[in-house]
């Protein structure tokens, strides 16, 4: 026992940190936030001053958070992470590896429920903490905000960035010189309150006697690297100093996004001296990395990389982005037989994906659905061989289950059964790869199910849930694709305001596709209609098929559906006649027994309106007939109880129901 004379014990080391954070030269508003915190009294955050703290028995911690979300979102988020990671750190301070990704998933799931807010939608924020305790730092990560060390002159990075680029990087994808130009390198995998969810990377560093830190934001690291962040980070000078100097040199260098860094450093006669002169060898993982990284490991098998492939699939990709299917389908094929000529599954698999997308597309739904089935046949006889030895090739097999789904929903009744099955296929494949936070996807198919059998309430849940969960890496819907669904459905509950706010959000986001445009359009234009807003309705109607003109049957049959509900209730019935006679072209053109449905009701509401019984009666009999069809394999009356009303005014030339 220690003697009543004897001095408290006391760690006997010293940290001192030093925060700067800068908006840069090109951006508005600042959506870094930056705090150092002494656990044991209240934090000295925002623009920290020069800080020296004893590390006693809470320790310290400093975090730095990059904002995201636009508007003011992205600085709520940051300010959001840096308070409530030291108020969680602040309520017990122990080295216990378990209880400190807790306290992180405890902050993610605060941001996430904030985010729920409507002006706080889509917010979210990196964070990157360092927790000093005693002799060792614990290093916590969620996205692309890094931390370094400099040790006896020697550098090291000791995060690795969660990104769309990092991922290619580590999967031999791209070459280093490739992912320094790449235009999404910042495009992060996750981020604090993005998803219910977050993995959040655990590691301790051993302390050595003159260690020096640095965390931060990419602002900074996209700018200063290697030699020049050694050298400044080495200079005889106060942290205070240095840490100003690296926001002045990222500025000189274009200073393009906000800036923030902090510098640190121990000492003290509690720490040793460096052991070696590799300073890795300190740095050690706390949690097995399968619980602790989204990020994969470097593929274990030889898998193979190729220039030509990979411009080919990019091409295909671009191609179909821009709506051009036929140009995407070439690009598709190309990739097909270089990938058969290099005698790779894996490229195969990822090529025979973009042909089988460009089919669905192009209203080829039958040969795209063949496509997929060769995917979906050969994962089921081999899925460890190709969804765990290339992340690339994972993301495609789980793609081909969702569009799977896709595409039964429109070339002909399945039954739902079997197509949940596949859905959760391709769940148990997500988990297999340790990839939950790709689960968007499954969770819009889902929905999309639920609101075939008429579920609409929980389907409208389950689609929140996905757009939530969203992330840009995630396979299947795109944000837009989710963002429609979830306005179509709240069209169908009555709920207008909510789906237009959806729709116009498709408007404004940077990432959308023509087809997502055109969606959009038909979307307001269907919400002005449902408000009685015949002009407005008009206006996003045309648009609408102005945009889809080129894109082929498939999206033009939208724009044509909206457009004649818009002319039969303006009393323009012989235009409306006209519009859905080619709906119906373009209909039996995508050889989608659904849209066909849906066309020839559209003729039957004309006909009633022009009291025409005869005409009526002749679409009711082959609808009737298609009615049966869709309605066969799920044993409801779905489609077959929307022609009975239509049927008797059919029969009695009553005027048309609303």
């Amino acid at each position: 026992m220690t003697s009543p004379s004897s001095p408290p014990l006391r760690s006997a080391i010293t940290l001192v940190a030093a925060g700067r954070t800068d908006r840069g030269r090109a951006r508005a508003n600042n959506e870094d936030a930056l705090l150092i915190s002494d656990l044991t009294r209240p934090a000295l955050g925002g623009v920290a001053p020069m800080a020296s703290i004893d590390i006693a028995a809470k320790g310290a911690i400093v975090v730095v958070s990059d904002g995201m979300g636009g508007m003011e979102a992205g600085e709520v988020a940051s300010e959001m992470v840096v308070r409530l990671v030291v108020d969680e750190f602040a309520k017990v301070g122990w080295a216990d590896p378990a209880w400190m990704r807790d306290a992180v998933a405890s902050v993610n799931r605060s941001i996430w429920e904030a985010s729920l807010e409507p002006d706080k939608r889509g917010m979210g924020a990196t964070m990157t903490a360092l927790y000093f305790l005693r002799d060792s730092v614990y290093l916590m990560q969620v996205g692309d905000s890094r931390a370094y060390l400099l040790r006896r002159g020697q550098l090291l990075q000791l995060t690795r960035d969660q990104t769309r680029v990092q991922m290619l990087l580590d999967a031999g994808a791209l070459t280093p010189e490739q992912a320094a130009h790449a235009p999404d390198r910042n495009i992060v995998l996750q981020a604090m309150g993005t998803a219910p969810l977050v993995n959040v990377v655990l590691a301790r560093l051993d302390l050595r006697q003159g260690d020096r830190l640095l965390v931060c934001s990419d602002g900074l690291s996209n700018k200063v690297e290697g030699p020049a962040l050694r050298a400044a980070l080495g200079r005889d000078e106060s942290f205070e100093a240095i840490a100003q100097s690296l926001v002045v040199e990222a500025n000189a260098r274009g200073g393009q996004d906000n800036i923030t860094a902090i510098v640190c450093g121990v000492a003290g006669p509690g720490l040793r001296e460096p052991r070696s002169s590799d300073p890795a060898s300190d740095l050690h993982a706390v949690i097995p990395e399968q619980h602790t990284t989204i990020l994969p490991p470097p593929a274990r098998a030889a898998v193979p990389t190729d220039p030509l492939f990979e411009r080919l699939v990019a091409e295909a990709r671009e191609q179909s982005h821009r709506g051009q299917y036929a140009a995407s389908l070439e690009a598709a094929r190309r990739a097909i037989a270089r990938a058969r000529d290099l005698r790779s599954t894996e490229l195969t698999v990822r090529a025979i994906l973009r042909e089988a997308s460009a089919l669905s597309l192009s209203a080829r739904g039958e040969e795209a659905l063949e496509r997929l089935a060769s995917i979906l046949s050969l994962a089921s006889e081999k899925p460890r061989v190709l969804c765990l030895t290339d992340l690339r090739v994972a993301h495609a097999v789980v793609s081909a289950h969702l569009d799977w789904v896709s595409v039964t929903g429109f070339i002909g009744p399945v039954p739902a059964p079997r197509r949940i099955e596949v859905l959760d296929r391709a769940d148990a494949l997500l988990t297999e790869i340790g990839r939950p936070d790709w689960r968007s996807g499954v969770l819009g198919m889902r929905s999309t199910l639920l609101r075939s059998l008429g579920r609409l309430e929980e389907a409208i849940r389950l689609e929140a849930e996905a757009i939530r969960a969203f992330s840009i890496e995630s396979p299947g819907f795109t944000l837009a694709s989710h963002r429609q669904q979830h306005a179509d459905m709240l069209i169908e509950a009555g709920r207008i305001e909510e789906a237009e706010r959806e729709y116009r959000a498709i408007l404004t986001d940077a990432h959308r596709a023509v087809r997502d445009e055109k969606s959009a359009n038909v979307g307001i234009a269907r919400c002005a209609l449902r408000r009685g807003d015949l002009t407005v309705a008009r206006r996003y109607a045309e648009e609408a098929v102005r945009i889809a003109g080129p894109l082929g049957d498939s999206a033009v049959y939208g724009a044509l559906h909206v457009l004649g509900e818009v002319l039969g209730e303006s009393g323009e019935l012989d235009h409306a006649v006209a519009v859905a006679d080619q709906l119906v072209e373009r209909a039996r053109k995508t050889r989608s027994p659904q849209r066909l449905f849906f066309a020839m009701r559209s003729q039957i509401d004309l006909a009633i309106k022009r009291s025409d019984g005869e005409g009526a009666r002749d679409w009711l009999e082959e609808a009737e007939k298609l009615a049966r069809l869709l309605d066969g394999p799920t044993g409801e009356n779905r489609y077959g109880v929307q022609l009975q009303w239509r049927r008797a005014r059919a029969e009695s030339d009553a005027p048309p129901r609303s």
